[in-house]
This record gives C-alpha cells, sequence and structure tokens, in this order.
C-alpha cells in the first residue's frame, strides 16, 4: 500500500506563489505592476518611508526584493540565486547597483 504523504525527514519546498521573478532589485515600475497600482503611489510609499529602496541618482530608486516581500504581507526570505549574486555588505551591494545604474545610463 502506497501513501500519498511526503516521506519522513523532508522538507517539503513551498512553491513561490507570486507571479514575478524573483532577483535582487526591482523599478518602481515593476513594482507598480507587481502591486497592481501606479507608479506614482510606489514612489509617494518610498518619499513616505512606507517601503525601502535605494536611491542611485535624483530621481532612480531601485526597491529590494526584501522590502517587496514586506510589502506583499510575507516575511523577507532571499532565494539561493538572488543571495548569491549579493556580497552580503550592504554598502557594496548599493555601490555596485549605483555603479552599475550609471554605466548602463552610458554618457550624457
Amino acid at each position: 500500500m502506497t501513501r500519498d504523504r511526503p516521506r519522513r525527514g523532508r522538507r517539503a519546498r513551498s512553491a513561490f506563489k507570486y507571479a514575478f521573478e524573483p532577483k535582487a532589485f526591482y523599478t518602481p515600475s515593476e513594482v507598480a505592476t507587481i502591486l497592481q497600482v501606479s507608479s506614482q503611489t510606489v514612489l509617494d510609499w518610498i518619499h513616505k518611508d512606507l517601503l525601502d529602496a535605494i536611491q542611485l541618482s535624483e530621481r532612480v530608486y531601485r526597491v529590494p526584493l526584501g522590502a517587496l516581500m514586506i510589502r506583499l504581507g510575507e516575511p523577507p526570505r532571499v532565494r539561493r540565486e538572488v543571495r548569491d549574486h549579493l556580497s552580503g555588505d550592504a554598502a557594496a551591494d548599493e555601490r555596485a547597483l549605483v555603479r552599475e545604474h550609471k554605466t548602463s545610463q552610458g554618457p550624457r
């Protein structure tokens, strides 16, 4: 007789239940799409400190995955591929993100 339950000693992996790609940082526009609100609402939350974000330049922000998950009501768990992308040093990660943003903008 076979049983339809998980084996003992193995933890069942919970499926990522949201329909967006988990990555380290999101634009306010991506966050707005995920949360089904306007981009201006996301920017208002950032300015009112209701949503954590990193300011890359005068008008450019990035929202970390953890901040998005908290806004969705989930504890901030970072998946392995995202965690591997980060160095563990928040200041270094922020500098790398700013550097990446500046190089993607090209010369002005």
